[in-house]
């Protein structure tokens, strides 16, 4: 016996910002960051359903919402611009992180894109960007019965490069255009996505305040879900 499951997850990323409205690391005090660490990482458990994946999302941020003002901290969603100098105190923070494996299916290179601001050959300003990436993920669960009676299922991940594309190029199409914060990000071009064991993360989107309403993300989520559930048994 066959049985798909579609499951879709959700990880934002924040700004932290202290009482005098300067931005900290988040890791600083305590809290989850990405490779990058001035930027702070929240992620939701995947769900099966749409409203799980809702939900989900839901309930870690306001965790997170609660933790910060408890530090006396805030959060902040979109972008930012910071000095060379922050940027470069960021970069020693990194130590040894690698750059993720961000693919793009239209070829667009992040290493040879910018987010910094160059006045007269000099940088005076570095920008720095906040993503919401989906995790899409398609189980395949095979039952068997053994001759003893015994039920055995082994759980395979399917989706194929193809398909990947196809998703990623309907989410360029569909979704990115509404969703755009009026300045040039390299990290939120379209195209953006990452190969996982259990299937990819689209990551063009950014985070912004409108994804703290839920009827936004829920229209996200369904789009998402339907992109899925269109692959077929």
């Amino acid at each position: 016996m066959l049985k798909i499951v579609n499951k879709i997850g959700l990880e934002a990323e924040y700004l932290l910002f202290n009482k005098k409205e300067e931005l900290v690391l988040p890791q600083v005090f305590g809290y989850e960051t990405d490779d990058l660490p001035i930027l702070g990482e929240v992620r939701a458990k995947p769900g099966e359903t749409r409203e799980d994946a809702v939900g989900n999302f839901f309930t870690v941020l306001s965790q997170l919402i609660h933790a910060t003002k408890q530090d006396g901290l805030k959060i902040g969603y979109g972008y930012a611009d910071i000095t060379p100098q922050f940027k470069a105190e960021i970069l020693r923070e990194m130590g040894t992180k690698t750059i993720q494996d961000i693919k793009n299916i239209y070829k667009t290179d992040i290493l040879s894109l910018s987010d910094d601001t160059v006045v007269d050959g000099v940088v005076v300003s570095c920008r720095i960007s906040c993503g919401l990436h989906i995790h899409f993920s398609r189980e395949v669960l095979s039952t068997v019965t053994l001759e003893s009676g015994k039920m055995v299922t082994d759980k395979k991940f399917l989706i194929t490069d193809s398909q990947i594309k196809s998703i990623v190029r309907t989410m360029d199409k569909l979704v990115l255009p509404n969703h755009q914060l009026g300045v040039p990000l390299k990290y939120r071009k379209p195209g953006y996505y990452e190969k996982k064991d259990w299937g990819f993360e689209y990551r063009s989107l950014p985070m912004y305040p409108p994804f703290v309403k839920v009827g936004e993300l829920t229209d996200l989520v369904d789009t998402a879900f339907t992109l899925l559930e269109r692959l077929g048994k």
